[in-house]
């Protein structure tokens, strides 16, 4: 059985959705471009089938916008992405379906994201290679894609020299020590901040406070 469009226009000030009503009474709201790319005009008929098939259509549009909104705020990762779909009720095969489109679109590049970010962390707060390590896991990026990325970062990295500069940065906290003490102290502060013990050993030798 089949019914038949009656109207088709907005509703008041929701001007995003195009409001479909057909003879049964119902009402579908659809975003725009899936209204035009579907040809939905008044007196089209339409089955159950293309009645499910619209609003289908309808949850992965508005899932593919609520990505865009994410996103728009920042750069996420795949998997950041997909754990706040997820948490927003979102089907897995939907956020699925979604990606898809989101791939095509070129919005989706979990390794471009890791290099932006570490390029990003290494110049605004320079810290050492396991302290981003564990930020890039934080933020869901593969461990094959966090490795490839963390040798081109740390390439032509001077980390005890970066080391050395936060330590020069901080140097007040640590005036009251010394010997021993005053070595344990930036010792434990650099390894904090993720640098190796090459790069620690090579910046408590050049600091002088």
């Amino acid at each position: 059985m089949s019914v038949r469009i009656v109207s088709v226009g907005e509703r008041g000030r929701f001007r995003k959705y195009l409001y479909i009503q057909i003879s049964d009474g119902r009402i579908i709201k659809l975003l725009p471009e899936i209204a035009i790319g579907e040809s939905l005009i008044v007196g089209r008929e339409l089955s159950e089938e293309e009645i499910g098939a619209l609003r289908k259509k309808q949850s992965s549009g508005e899932i593919y916008l609520r990505a865009l909104n994410i996103l728009s705020r920042r750069a996420h990762s795949r998997g950041e992405l997909y754990d706040k779909l997820l948490m927003k009720g979102e089907a897995k095969e939907e956020i699925q379906r979604v990606f898809e489109r989101l791939d095509e679109a070129g919005y989706m590049d979990d390794e471009a994201f890791a290099q932006a970010f570490a390029s990003s962390r290494l110049q605004r707060k320079p810290c050492g290679r396991k302290l981003l390590a564990l930020e890039l896991r934080q933020r869901k990026v593969a461990p094959n894609i966090i490795e490839k990325v963390l040798d081109e970062a740390f390439a032509g990295f001077d980390e005890a020299g970066a080391a050395t500069a936060i330590l020069k940065k901080y140097s007040a906290r640590f005036e009251k020590y010394e010997g021993y003490e005053l070595k344990r102290r930036l010792y434990r502060f650099l390894r904090n901040r993720g640098f190796s013990p090459e790069g620690i050993s090579g910046a408590i030798e050049n600091f002088k406070i």
